[in-house]
């Protein structure tokens, strides 16, 4: 029977270069120290009578191998956690008589794999920041900086941030915390919004679909694909894109009859402050395609 105090520690190589813990709270057995692990018959690792117990193993960034049958019968094992890379964890030795290891899941500590950048945005328009992270049960919290000081943004604890642009946002950064489960923690580039008029790019294929982006290129491979027609309703040979402000009237008025599908993509409303009337009168529209991040269409755009 396993001990009920919460820590029982184990001696798991000969020269006592490595310890083990079994943590009775946390059903997990930490592996500290450096160097190869000494083996064990069948059934006689020093944790075995505990081996119903055990759901997690901790293995410290040293250790190169574990020995034989130091988890044989440990079925109830459900992840490790190694403290080093990943290649390092392809270069440790696990020896026979530890199928529990081999079929846990691994993890690693949390490292950043998509990091937060620069965005431009117009003000009143919505910027927005992400980043990607891999790790066990990741916790987000996002930062400002102020005078130097970093403070938390409050109810900012996902992977993306998004708020309203107003007039000094881009004397700002912003920043990611992320904490994984075993107490690790890192933090993503620091970013800042580039204030930018709201201008965007519109195509009117020759299909009937009006298309959007911030770029030229973007514009094309938001939407579908086919020849396209300039804002005017006459075919040419190659691209046109017509730039155009907000506030300003729409491009495309002498040929909403010419408009059958619109499709909105969260890059372009993102960049736009006021939408009403852009669509109306397009008499022939039968489709409008709302792709995901698309957030500001406003009432009064059809």
């Amino acid at each position: 029977m396993i001990e009920r105090s919460d820590i029982k520690d184990f001696e798991v190589n000969s020269g006592s270069s490595q310890t083990a813990a079994l943590s009775v709270r946390l059903r997990r057995i930490t592996l500290s120290g450096s160097g190869d692990m000494d083996d064990y018959a069948v059934a006689e690792s020093p944790w075995y009578s505990a081996r119903d117990f055990i759901k997690g193993v901790h293995i410290a960034e040293g250790i190169t191998s574990i020995g034989t049958n130091a988890f044989f019968g440990c079925n109830n094992i459900d992840y490790v956690y190694f403290e080093g890379t990943r290649q390092q964890w392809d270069d440790l030795i696990i020896k026979s008589g530890n199928d529990p290891l081999k079929n846990a899941v691994i993890y690693f500590p949390v490292e950043i794999t998509v990091d937060t950048s620069d965005t431009d945005m117009a003000i009143g328009g919505i910027a927005q920041f992400k980043v990607e992270a891999e790790g066990k049960d990741l916790q987000y919290q996002w930062q400002y900086a102020n005078n130097g000081s970093w403070y938390n943004i409050f109810r900012a604890t996902d992977n993306e941030l998004n708020y309203e642009v107003e007039e000094d946002f881009d004397e700002y950064e912003v920043r990611c915390i992320i904490t994984d489960a075993f107490g690790n923690q890192v933090i993503s580039s620091p970013a800042r919004v580039n204030l930018v008029e709201a201008k965007l790019y519109s195509v009117l294929l020759d299909n009937g679909t009006l298309l959007f982006g911030r770029t030229a290129e973007s514009a094309l491979t938001n939407g579908a694909s086919g020849s396209v027609k300039d804002i005017t309703g006459e075919t040419t040979e190659g691209t046109v894109f017509a730039e155009f402000d907000s506030s300003s009237s729409v491009p495309w008025q002498n040929c909403k009859s010419s408009i059958t599908s619109i499709e909105f993509n969260g890059e372009f409303v993102y960049m736009v402050n006021n939408m009403n009337g852009w669509f109306k009168g397009c008499t022939n529209l039968k489709n409008v395609t709302i792709k995901d991040g698309c957030s500001v269409i406003g009432d009064e755009c059809f």
